[in-house]
């Protein structure tokens, strides 16, 4: 099998760009870097694609009290165990880093769709990620990736946060463009999107109507306020009628006309 093609980019965590480790206050930053892959197959067809930042957020216990640790993958993998999968088992994506750890995720379909099952073995042992441990060990959690599972032949998008979490780990995902089981090696032009991008989509605004009834004599502070409706298309040709708008004794519109009024406000 081909190995798989590989991109790093370096993305920007918290406003910047960190070079080394930083311990702050309890929290340990790293530099960062962007997945950007294709996994072949011996016939160098692609049979997954992988784009996506994940930002790993894993609480321990320290000397000193409880600490965060929150990274994203490093430069330096190992991807030993990455494969095609064979006619019994599906794509998986195997990553190796620091000293002990490792993240994969096995993809597996039905008949009409296809979900990951992460496996993420961290190790408390490696003082690049987990400074002044109290116990050192490996420990390992478990989640679904998508949450839910993806119709085949679409790419799963998910440009917002989506978060899992397992245990004392979060791994917030973002910027996704995934796709296991391509047809023809090629990326879908169908996508399937996550929950977050679906919400985020911009909802249309209410709107309140004042309404002014024909041959009645009507002050400002009388005009009658309707709750939110649909937009009701007008006539094209409104039926004439006499208006009388009056403030106090006072009388300010007096008028004989055909008259389509909507006012539109936002709330």
């Amino acid at each position: 099998m081909d190995p798989p093609r590989l991109r790093f980019r370096p993305s920007f965590f918290s406003g910047c760009l960190l070079l080394l480790p930083l311990l702050l206050d309890g929290l340990v930053v790293f530099q960062t870097y962007a997945v950007d892959l294709e996994v072949k197959d011996d016939a160098n067809m692609s049979c997954l694609f992988a784009k996506w930042m994940v930002k790993f957020s894993i609480s321990y216990k320290g000397t000193d009290g409880t600490k965060t640790s929150t990274f994203m993958l490093p430069e330096d993998l190992s991807y030993i165990g990455t494969s095609c999968g064979n006619e019994t088992s599906g794509p998986i994506l195997s990553i190796e880093f620091g000293d002990g750890n490792s993240w994969s995720i096995h993809f597996t379909k039905t008949k009409d769709t296809y979900q990951g099952a992460i496996t993420f073995v961290y190790n408390t042992g490696d003082s690049m990620f987990f400074p002044d441990a109290k116990r050192k060990e490996q420990i390992t959690v478990v989640a679904n990736f998508p949450a839910n599972p993806v119709l085949l032949n679409t790419a799963f998008i998910c440009d917002t946060e989506d978060t899992v979490k397992s245990g004392d780990v979060t791994q917030t995902f973002q910027s996704v463009t995934l796709q296991a089981f391509l047809q023809g090696g090629r990326l879908s032009s169908q996508k399937t999107l996550c929950d977050n991008d679906m919400t985020a989509s911009i909802v249309p605004a209410a709107t309140k109507s004042i309404l002014l009834a024909a041959n009645t004599s009507t002050s400002e502070s009388d005009a009658t306020e309707m709750p939110s409706s649909p937009t009701i298309q007008p006539e094209e040709k409104p039926a004439s009628g006499s208006y009388t708008v009056k403030s106090g004794p006072v009388t300010c519109i007096l008028a004989n006309m055909g008259l389509q009024l909507n006012v539109t406000q936002q709330v």
